[in-house]
């Protein structure tokens, strides 16, 4: 099968610092799988990403998040990345700190 990756989004979850979250301290997840929990409807759901075809290579892939960003009334989001159907597949996903460039997500926002 292929794996999917689930985007949701909050202004409410703003008091972390990329020094300090893990997994473990994070507000939304459940213990040991990555699915989001989401009791008191405080995220949206802003796009889901399927990857095209298991690969053994690093492929830089771009998910368009403008729409939601544009109708935010904050300056401050939080976007979430989970796994919802707990699919079983392995994916890496590396953030910015990643030493390739190819090896990094990247979220597309544009004011225009």
């Amino acid at each position: 099968g292929l794996a999917t990756i689930n985007i949701h989004g909050t202004t409410e979850y703003n008091d972390w610092t990329e020094s300090t979250i893990t997994w473990n301290n994070a507000r939304y997840n459940a213990d040991q799988v990555a699915v989001v929990v989401n009791e008191n409807d405080e995220l949206t759901h802003v796009a889901d990403f399927t990857f095209p075809e298991p690969v053994y290579e690093f492929i830089v892939y771009y998910v368009d998040v403008t729409d939601y960003i544009l109708n935010l009334d904050s300056n401050l989001v939080t976007l979430i990345l989970s796994d919802e159907e707990v699919s079983g597949m392995y994916c890496e996903i590396y953030s910015k700190d990643a030493s390739f460039e190819e090896q990094k997500i990247a979220l597309i926002y544009s004011n225009e």
